[in-house]
């Protein structure tokens, strides 16, 4: 399936069965982790059959539920390795939705003392992604109008319109959609925050859905 396929059909999970990751979908799955570290430059550690992390007041609420298996996502806290988080992050779940996973990417409602992760001096988790199989695919999310998401001037170009499509298929954090994409001189698109929590991870999410959409030959960030 092909990535646009794949961001259609991929929807936050947070309730899993008990089926364990393993044998060739657990080898493809921590060669996709290796490959989102070498490209981001952080690290990407996949933690299974741990239940801690999930097992706290803020998880129930939304509704996690057999969530023993995760990714947490590790580096310097600075905005840049934020949005890389989300942006190699997005990598990962697209192709754990690929091989037959569910995801779903979690910045606060989860226990950070309890992950059992490595940190060194100087390293945060940026965000986890809960992964397993989960008892359903999960259901489309609300979306803001379009208008609320994006900031132009005259005609729409096709690209861009394209780009916004799969820009609001994307995660965001509770589902609030803070985020503009602001179309100038043409081709020139620039990416901004509306506030909310998770703001980093948000952005490098909803930025590599927009390029997928958009094609990066039609355009440039600014």
């Amino acid at each position: 399936m092909d990535t646009l396929s794949l961001m259609k059909t991929r929807h936050s999970v947070r309730q899993y069965t008990e089926q364990e990751i393993e044998g060739e979908t657990l080898k493809m799955l921590k060669n996709e982790l290796s490959d989102a570290e070498e490209k981001s430059g952080l690290k990407f550690e996949l933690i299974l059959n741990e239940p801690c992390a999930f097992n706290c007041m803020l998880a129930k609420k939304v509704g996690f539920k057999n969530a023993v298996n995760y990714i947490a996502v590790i580096g310097k806290k600075t905005l840049q390795n934020e949005m890389n988080a989300g942006y190699f992050g997005t990598q990962v779940v697209l192709k754990a939705q690929e091989i037959g996973l569910n995801t779903c990417f979690v910045c606060g409602t989860y226990s950070k003392r309890k992950v059992k992760a490595e940190l060194q001096k100087g390293e945060k988790i940026l965000c986890i992604i809960a992964v397993g199989y989960g008892e359903t695919q999960g259901i489309p999310h609300i979306n803001c109008s379009i208008d609320k998401l994006c900031d132009f001037r005259g005609d729409m170009p096709p690209w861009f319109m394209k780009g916004m499509d799969y820009a609001m298929l994307a995660p965001t954090a509770l589902n609030k959609q803070k985020f503009c994409f602001v179309l100038r001189n043409g081709n020139e698109v620039k990416l901004t925050d509306r506030g909310g929590s998770c703001k980093g991870v948000t952005l490098g999410i909803v930025k590599y859905h927009f390029e997928a959409g958009a094609g990066k030959e039609n355009f440039k960030f600014v």
